[in-house]
């Protein structure tokens, strides 16, 4: 094995401070706690509140974020480009086939009619040539469904009788869009959720005991990590851009822990979570540099390269691909 075991803790830099102790077990609550808590969170935040949450938050940032991530539009004319200084949401509405816009559409109406209850999104833009801004300009982008009961929808703020006069049923929840018409709702799945690892057992037949995932994301980007263990008790992480599997411990020497104890203590200051490493520890341990670990991946990609340019690569890879939270250090 390279570099230090796992064991010698007399290697340990100063500067990791002190060990601190492996979390003690909580106490596991009972069915019947679990499902005391479940009533009182529907009593509490209803069925599709979290619905409505997370959609007035990608209306009031995320949306921004993503339309603002890349503001300056160049263009193929010499020293003209184009800004985007801003967005705007507009009200619900519905263009008719006379081509007017009716801006008093409602839910029911779009029941009724097989349309699509929508708000308009604008986007403004400012151009400049050779440094100097001209006049700014609001331009019209498209349009995107709207959520019954969202803050945008104007439900939200109807009151019991206002919503009876308009053919609305006061205690509906929303939480929902009409497509064409229908009522759609959006599934939401655990293991698509960003940033949040997910664990679970692998496929009957199959070499992997356990896979945790995680879907690495900030705005515009989204990058799905794998980490397999295998019967032999070995870890393998997969992400795009690289075909196949990596050994775990020879990624974690790409990104820098060269000594088999930086690993260790990387991973969990327990020792009996340390004692499972052992067994990928002895798969790599071929691979004792930083340097080493890099070609290893580079080779993966830079087929038939130099081994300079295979390392330059795998920074490359590694820096752009593995994870868009987490950014590799020259």
């Amino acid at each position: 094995m390279s570099s230090i075991a796992i064991s010698d803790k007399r290697y340990v830099h100063s500067s990791l401070g002190p060990i601190p102790m492996p979390h003690f077990e909580s106490k596991i609550l009972s069915l019947d706690d679990r499902w005391s808590i479940i009533k009182l969170f529907i009593k509490e935040k209803g069925i599709t509140k979290h619905h409505i949450e997370s959609y007035n938050n990608f209306i009031s940032k995320i949306l921004g974020d993503i339309i603002l991530e890349e503001p300056v539009i160049e263009t193929s004319i010499p020293g003209f480009k184009v800004v985007i200084k801003g967005y705007r949401v507009g009200e619900p509405q519905v263009r008719e086939v006379d081509g007017s816009i009716n801006r008093y559409i409602t839910p029911m109406e779009c029941r009724h009619r097989d349309l699509t209850y929508a708000v308009p999104i604008y986007i403004t833009l400012l151009p400049y040539e050779n440094d100097i801004p001209g006049t700014s300009v609001e331009v019209y982008i498209g349009e995107i469904p709207l959520m019954v009961k969202s803050n945008k929808d104007p439900l939200s703020n109807m009151s019991e009788e206002e919503l009876i006069k308009i053919g609305e049923d006061p205690r509906d929840p929303g939480g929902y869009f009409i497509i064409d018409g229908t009522e759609r709702i959006i599934v939401a799945q655990e293991d698509l959720a960003p940033n949040r690892v997910i664990v679970d057992y692998g496929q009957e037949g199959l070499n992997v005991t356990h896979t945790a995932k995680v879907v690495s994301s900030t705005i515009g980007y989204r990058v799905p990590i794998m980490l397999d263990r295998h019967k032999d008790g070995t870890l393998h992480i997969s992400f795009p851009a690289i075909p196949g599997k990596i050994p775990f411990i020879i990624l974690m020497r790409a990104l820098g822990l060269e000594r088999d104890i930086d690993i260790a203590l990387a991973v969990s200051p327990d020792p009996e979570i340390q004692r499972e490493l052992l067994a990928s520890f002895i798969q790599s341990s071929d691979i004792a540099t930083v340097d080493d670990a890099l070609d290893y991946i580079g080779s993966r990609i830079a087929i038939g390269q130099s081994r300079e340019s295979r390392i330059e690569r795998a920074k490359f890879v590694l820096d752009r691909y593995r994870s868009p939270t987490y950014r590799f250090k020259t």
